[in-house]
């Protein structure tokens, strides 16, 4: 079965609403626990599919603005708190853009940090970015 058709089996099972915040939120290494009751609540709907562990989550792991499957790299980690401000442009034109530093907290020892992101948001950005003259470029 296809990621896609894994997605959709999803998206009908738990509702649309959940399925966006599902989307929303991410997947990450540690599941918030009501991902983690959607994920059972899934694969208990659907015992015929005998899914690996890690494999819905895999399928999950998307764009939701642009669909596409996240890509991992690294950023930098800075030993600091980084506030994030959050616009209307960043949740609908990039939301998984993911370029800015990630702030560690005060007095951390600064290293590279995974992340996710889609590689249409990361255009997005630039070009929004480009657009109102700002043209900021990934930190890594």
């Amino acid at each position: 079965m296809t990621d896609e058709a894994l997605r959709l089996m999803f998206e009908h099972e738990v509702g649309q609403d959940d399925y966006r915040r599902f989307l929303e939120v991410g997947v990450t290494d540690r599941l918030r626990f009501w991902q983690e009751r959607l994920i059972s609540r899934f694969t208990l709907a659907h015992p015929e599919l005998s899914l690996r562990a890690g494999e819905l989550e895999k399928a999950l792991r998307v764009c939701e603005g642009h669909g596409e499957q996240l890509l991992l790299e690294s950023v930098r980690g800075v030993a600091a708190e980084i506030d994030r401000v959050v616009t209307a442009e960043t949740r609908t034109l990039f939301p998984k853009a993911n370029m800015s530093p990630v702030g560690l907290g005060s007095g951390a020892a600064e290293r590279p940090i995974a992340v996710w992101f889609c590689p249409s948001c990361r255009l997005a950005h630039s070009q929004w970015h480009r657009s109102v003259g700002d043209a900021r470029q990934p930190l890594t």
